[in-house]
């Protein structure tokens, strides 16, 4: 008989077909254009009403809180079920491996003093390498490449869409 613990049942299930691609579509959407977001649903909602601040948040939310379901559930956001080519597997999980690790290293040479150099420094501040690395730092954490995405997008989730890219002043 065979073993069927570990095996996801309704593998890659999704409530209707392209589900993956219109929330992810649509979580990246709220991302870059969270101004617009924010300001479309204000005019809707008294901003100086806590509990509709509340609501604002948790329907905003409601896009990722389905993404990081049905990925958990039926794994429905990994790279297999988004139509990734399986050639690559080994290849990038290496990639997300050295990328991780080198964050890693970044991390723990600035906290024992380390200085970074300038082209380091410029370089972690570009915005495609600064996803790539973060990627990976996740991946090296959790050994899984859609749990690794989704946390990215959480962060940017909540930088953007939520927090309004109000950053905190450390002084």
């Amino acid at each position: 008989m065979a073993d069927t613990k570990g095996l996801i049942q309704n593998y890659g299930y999704v409530p209707f077909k392209y589900f993956q691609y219109v929330v992810l579509g649509l979580q990246i959407w709220m991302i870059q254009n969270y101004k617009a977001v924010n300001d479309y649903i204000d005019s809707y909602i008294d901003t100086k009403n806590t509990n509709h601040i509340y609501a604002k948040q948790v329907l905003l939310t409601l896009p990722l809180v389905s993404m990081i379901y049905y990925d958990i559930r039926y794994s429905s956001f990994s790279l297999k079920n988004l139509g990734f080519p399986p050639q690559y597997n080994d290849a990038l999980k290496q990639i997300l491996n050295i990328m991780g690790s080198y964050a890693l290293i970044q991390v723990f040479s600035s906290d024992t003093g380390f200085k970074s150099s300038i082209l380091q420094v410029e370089m972690l501040q570009t915005h495609l390498l600064f996803i790539i690395i973060s990627i990976g730092m996740a991946y090296s954490v959790t050994q899984n490449r859609s749990q690794s995405i989704l946390a990215l997008i959480m962060f940017y989730h909540f930088k953007y869409v939520i927090g309004q890219n109000k950053n905190v002043d450390k002084n």
